[in-house]
């Protein structure tokens, strides 16, 4: 909700999908210094995604960012119509 809600007000929902990439990245190499299941929901990217399976998964706070992502470029064509490609910033 709120990654739609920031792609209409920029109008620029694959700008913010590229950011997810890299921020996604970002916490796929580092865990988030003392982030706990209490504050993940403060997070863009879930603090544990560098964290592979057990608890971190099962209280995960976020959608997948390929999801996000799917649904930022669905919003960008609706948007822009008429856009040739789609590609990311």
């Amino acid at each position: 909700m709120a990654d739609e809600e920031g792609g209409r007000m920029t109008d620029e929902p694959l700008a913010l999908a590229a950011a997810l990439e890299k921020i996604d990245a970002y916490a796929h190499r580092r865990m988030l210094p003392g982030a706990t299941e209490a504050t993940a929901h403060m997070c863009i990217i879930s603090p544990f995604a560098g964290v592979s399976g057990g608890l971190a998964n099962l209280f995960s706070t976020h959608p997948s960012t390929a999801d996000r992502i799917a649904r930022l470029e669905k919003l960008d064509r609706e948007l822009h119509p008429y856009r040739r490609s789609s590609s990311r910033p």
